[in-house]
């Protein structure tokens, strides 16, 4: 494997490798980029907005070249999938009726949108990040991808978001600069200028076609073949330590300790104690192997209630004591408390702790479960 200098990372043919590279082509509607559309008539400057088209069109017939995988990504903003924060930001511009289903700016410009192919996707979405409530995280992870490039409009709004939530789910991101546009001249420079900086790299879009014809001519994720290829069919395929994490959940003082709430409620742990030291030992052998370990802690009380469901422990006919837990004195004095005045795993109460937390040297509870 080339080795890369500290504090520098890939060059952009192995960034944009074809093999696990999407193309992303965000809003490219004409509600958006036709002096016909929304947001012209509401008073923003489409004309830089349709002078990317022409390039960003042969960026795609590259990318079909090249068989990469091609999102296309749409607003539809009908007004019951919005709530009142995006509803006033919309209307106070003026683009109340932007990217409606059905309506006519509501399409895709010519010349730009999915042939049909299995590999050209579209991803709708409802707020101005594409990673808000769709299935692009999904599909982007289900066919390998690694790298994002980045088209379409705006720079600084639906662009932007969308750049930092790939950024923020660990993509590599690269903008094609001569594809991207903007109402705003200014707010578009200084968007890829923060972008840039922290969030991606940027390149024309001649070299990024120029990088796909240098990449490899191979696998692609989101072949049938491919994927079966990369299927992990046996088991011990599947727990190798290089891609395995042991998950621990809820492995906490309330749940499986003689002092925690389970506990002091009378409530059966029979099971939880048996499992115990089976646990214990695949953690040994998972830290020996280098397996990632996740402990999975739960966390209740009054802050993370939902109104639905507003007492978890007890009853809601005991919603004084509901809130109340044993402290750590009452614990260590051994005291009795009643099953009903416990709320399991309590923000600063000792039940919360992992097991791994309450004993310098052990996973198991004193009370040697």
């Amino acid at each position: 494997m080339r080795r890369m200098m500290k504090g520098l990372g890939p060059g952009l043919n192995e960034r944009v490798d074809p093999s696990r590279t999407a193309l992303v082509i965000v809003d490219m509607q004409r509600d958006f980029v036709e002096p016909i559309g929304v947001c012209a008539k509401a008073g923003d400057d489409v004309s830089t907005l349709a002078a990317i088209t022409d390039r960003l069109r042969l960026l795609i017939k590259a990318a079909r070249e090249q068989e990469l995988l091609i999102i296309y990504v749409r607003s539809i903003y009908d007004r019951v999938y919005l709530g009142e924060n995006q509803l006033e930001q919309l209307d106070r511009r003026g683009l109340g009726g932007l990217c409606r289903t059905e309506s006519l700016g509501s399409p895709f410009v010519d010349g730009i949108g999915p042939s049909g192919a299995p590999n050209e996707v579209v991803v709708s979405k409802h707020r101005f990040s594409a990673f808000c409530g769709t299935s692009l995280d999904l599909v982007l992870r289900s066919n390998g991808i690694k790298t994002l490039v980045m088209t379409g409009v705006a720079t600084d709004v639906c662009v932007e978001s969308t750049t930092r939530d790939g950024f923020f789910r660990d993509y590599q991101v690269v903008l094609a600069d001569d594809c991207i546009a903007g109402f705003s001249a200014e707010r578009h420079r200084a968007s890829l200028a923060v972008l840039s900086r922290s969030f991606g790299t940027v390149a024309s879009s001649a070299d990024i076609a120029t990088a796909w014809l240098n990449g490899k001519t191979g696998d692609r994720g989101w072949r049938g073949p491919e994927k079966s290829r990369t299927m992990l069919t046996k088991f011990e395929e599947r727990v190798r330590p290089e891609h395995t994490a042991l998950v621990l959940i809820d492995l906490q003082v309330d749940f499986c300790d003689d002092q925690g709430a389970i506990a002091q409620r009378k409530e059966a742990r029979q099971m939880i104690r048996s499992m115990l030291p089976r646990a214990k030992n695949m953690l040994d052998q998972a830290r020996a192997a280098g397996v990632m370990v996740i402990h999975v802690q739960s966390e209740y009380g009054l802050k993370v209630r939902n109104v639905g469901s507003p007492h978890r422990y007890p009853s809601a006919s005991s919603r004084e004591k509901a809130v109340w837990t044993a402290s750590a004195a009452d614990l260590q004095e051994h005291l009795g408390f009643e099953p009903s005045m416990t709320e399991i795993c309590l923000p600063g109460s000792p039940g919360i702790a992992l097991l791994r937390q309450r004993l310098a040297h052990g996973f198991l509870s004193q009370s040697g479960v």
